[in-house]
């Protein structure tokens, strides 16, 4: 979980992060049709796009935060959401 010092914009960035790698993850088991070990990562994969789609309701509700990140910031977490998206569809 992010720690308590961590902006919105930083836990959306690292979430998604996480959430990335094991979509990714998950990707390439459903390839190789390793069931087993998908459903192994299932509660893990469960609990990041739970709290994934916690922190962009968050994002969207605490827009003034956001919008004090600045621009580099805002870019990064645009770029993490559409990365997360884009494995997504092709997850």
């Amino acid at each position: 979980m992010p720690s308590p010092v961590e902006s919105p914009a930083d836990t959306l960035i690292a979430v998604a992060a996480r959430l990335v790698v094991c979509l990714e993850k998950e990707t390439a088991l459903l390839v190789d049709m390793k069931m087993q070990e998908i459903a192994e990562i299932a509660a893990e994969k469960t609990e990041l796009v739970r709290t994934f789609m916690l922190c962009v309701r968050n994002a969207r509700e605490q827009t003034a935060i956001l919008k004090s990140v600045g621009p580099a910031v805002m870019a990064e977490v645009e770029a993490a959401v559409a990365k997360v998206e884009d494995v997504a569809t092709r997850n």
